[in-house]
Formats: structure tokens, C-alpha cells, sequence
């Protein structure tokens, strides 16, 4: 489910704070800040910042059939130590699945793309060059909710992440 958190966005700069555990397997408990994507499309940004709250503290780019907890997801983070991940969760109530780990720290920015029922994960260290990280099919609804995902690793800590560079791109 969605926990508490706070978004302030500027014209360079979206500041996302979140609490919580995720992947929770079948329940997550992260912070998420979207928007409507209809169709194809995707999503790119640039993670300047996060705080290292917990080994699992992360914050990347996700896409989700809508916000209850055990909503089927797509997403791809950058791990507060390091590490990247695609996480995806195909149906309702279903586990988490982690399809990927690299450990790749000059990596910064993420790219989450949905063609039709496939969905892909990158990462690159310049926002042009960009290395897949993972790729899963999924029969998800034509509209999801699009955006950031932020989760610190307890109910305690606040994982502020610092987004710049964000783009939403949806094609038809």
C-alpha cells in the first residue's frame, strides 16, 4: 500500500521522501508519486540522490496497474547501495519477482519502456547509452499509473530521493 511520504517539484527537480519495506512479496509498502500512461510508452529520469536508510532503500521508475498493495507492478530502481534492480509482479496478489541485480554504481539513470505486453528495465551512467537490466511479458491493463517509487527499508526512516531529467513519453 501506498505509505506516507511527501513530493515537492520544481521546473529541474522532483524531491520524493518515502517510508516502508518493498518488496513485501505479495504486499508493498513503498511511496509512489504518478501519473496516467495510456497505452505505450516510457519513462526517464535521473536519480542524483537518496539516502542510504537500509540495505533495501531504493528509489527508481514504476509502472503499476493502480495502488493498492498487491497491484501487479513493473519497476526498476537504483539500491542506496548500489546495486539495480527490475522487480515485477504480473498478476494480483501474486509475488514479487526480482528478475535482475547488477552492481553498476556510476549507473544514474533509469529507463522504464512498455511496448504492447512487454516491459524492459535500463540503466545508463550518461541518460544515452543505456544497458537492459531486465525484460518481462505481462498482460497489464492498457492505462497504468506511471512514475517514481521510493522505499527506505523500515516504517521509520525516510528515504529522500532527487530526481532531475524526467520524462513521460506515451505513444499510442
Amino acid at each position: 500500500s501506498e505509505r506516507e511520504g511527501s513530493s515537492a517539484i520544481s521546473a529541474e527537480e522532483f524531491q520524493i521522501a518515502g517510508t516502508g519495506s518493498f518488496p513485501g512479496l505479495t504486499n508493498d509498502a513503498l511511496h509512489f508519486l504518478s501519473q496516467p500512461l495510456t497505452g505505450n510508452g516510457h519513462l526517464v529520469a535521473r536519480l542524483i540522490a537518496q539516502q542510504p536508510t537500509g540495505p533495501h532503500a531504493r528509489a527508481g521508475l514504476m509502472l503499476r496497474e493502480d495502488a493498492t498493495a498487491d497491484a501487479p507492478t513493473v519497476f526498476v530502481s537504483l539500491l542506496a547501495s548500489g546495486g539495480v534492480q527490475f522487480e515485477s509482479r504480473l498478476t494480483s496478489g501474486a509475488d514479487l519477482v526480482k528478475t535482475d541485480i547488477f552492481l553498476d554504481p556510476a549507473s544514474r539513470w533509469l529507463r522504464l519502456l512498455r511496448e504492447e505486453d512487454q516491459f524492459r528495465g535500463y540503466v545508463s551512467s550518461d541518460g544515452s547509452n543505456w544497458l537492459a537490466v531486465g525484460e518481462v511479458a505481462a498482460s497489464l491493463t492498457k492505462t497504468l499509473r506511471a512514475g517514481f517509487g521510493v522505499v527506505s527499508d523500515t516504517d521509520l526512516d525516510v528515504n529522500l530521493a532527487r530526481f532531475t531529467n524526467f520524462s513521460l513519453v506515451g505513444v499510442t
